[in-house]
């Protein structure tokens, strides 16, 4: 579905260490002028997630991504918009919970389930700050560091 999106790809996920094949689908969406938003968590209840996703989301800015950090709360949404139809259940974006845990997700294909998904997205969106290329240049020199060391080892957590 996401080799195939025309018009956007919105994704709201608490844990973003997407598995290279995905990393490469959503990169090649941005790259053909799909609205690719990301939605995640100011503050990961796993610490580590917050630097391994910081080169993840270097690589999708520069090909045009738009990603979010959501504020007022704890973040444990698991859902992805690809055009018209929507994913939800308890999938996260990383190696172990897409190939070796036990997850289960529902593909939504009615409108008004779109629809009332897309408004829940733009919501949070709303309560949240959007993160850019400039804004991740200022954070520590460390955390971009550890960053790229948990982006090398991602497929052993």
């Amino acid at each position: 579905r996401l080799r195939n999106a025309r018009r956007r790809v919105w994704i709201e996920t608490p844990y973003f260490v997407p598995p290279r094949g995905l990393l490469a689908a959503l990169r090649q969406a941005a790259r053909r002028g799909v609205d690719l938003r990301l939605i995640l968590p100011e503050h990961p209840d796993i610490v580590f997630m917050r630097w391994v996703r910081t080169t993840f989301c270097r690589l999708l800015l520069r090909e045009g991504a738009r990603i979010f950090e959501y504020h007022p709360s704890v973040l444990h949404a698991k859902f992805m918009i690809i055009d018209e139809v929507a994913i939800v259940g308890s999938s996260n974006l990383n190696f172990r919970s897409l190939l070796h845990d036990l997850e289960v997700d529902a593909l939504l294909t009615a409108p008004v389930s779109i629809a009332e998904l897309a408004a829940r997205f733009e919501r949070d969106q709303a309560d949240s700050s959007e993160v850019t290329s400039a804004i991740i240049a200022l954070r520590p020199w460390v955390t971009r560091l550890l960053g790229n060391l948990f982006f090398r080892l991602r497929y052993w957590m």
